[in-house]
């Protein structure tokens, strides 16, 4: 809290451009192994996995050019552009006519998916398998949903 005013201070409203995404998605791409999964795997502990995020937070700000605050800042928008991609595959499938203008795949979203598919351990990739389930139960039971 700033004694001056007595409020609390902000943090900056960081938003990278789509170019900037592109650059951290790909980096966090390559150490998704130490970011996403569980701890218990060999060769993953939680220094490495806050050690991980201490380096796309350094990478974001040295060579990106993106100030974010934090190891919380850099995660949050991680999961801002997970969930925006998951959103859009979700309403493709609930309307049954894939993607179109309005929910079209964009380079951000294709790398987000390449990290979440190729991320065997990882959460996230439950959740889409989950999501699919829910998406054909629907489609059987349409009913259900009216």
């Amino acid at each position: 809290m700033s004694k001056a005013n007595g409020k609390k201070a902000r943090k900056a409203n960081v938003n990278p451009t789509s170019e900037q995404k592109e650059k951290i998605l790909f980096f966090i791409s390559e150490r998704k192994h130490l970011l996403f999964g569980k701890i218990a795997p060999v060769g993953r502990t939680r220094a490495s996995y806050y050690q991980a995020w201490d380096e796309v937070l350094n990478f974001c700000r040295d060579e990106v050019g993106v100030k974010y605050d934090d190891q919380n800042h850099a995660r949050a928008s991680w999961k801002n552009w997970r969930q925006q991609y998951l959103k859009k595959k979700a309403l493709s499938k609930k309307t049954g006519q894939g993607l179109d203008e309005n929910t079209a795949l964009t380079k951000v979203d294709l790398l987000v998916e390449d990290i979440l598919t190729e991320t065997e351990t990882s959460k996230y990739s439950k959740v889409i398998a989950i999501n699919l389930k829910n998406s054909e139960k629907n489609l059987r039971n349409p009913d259900l949903y009216l």
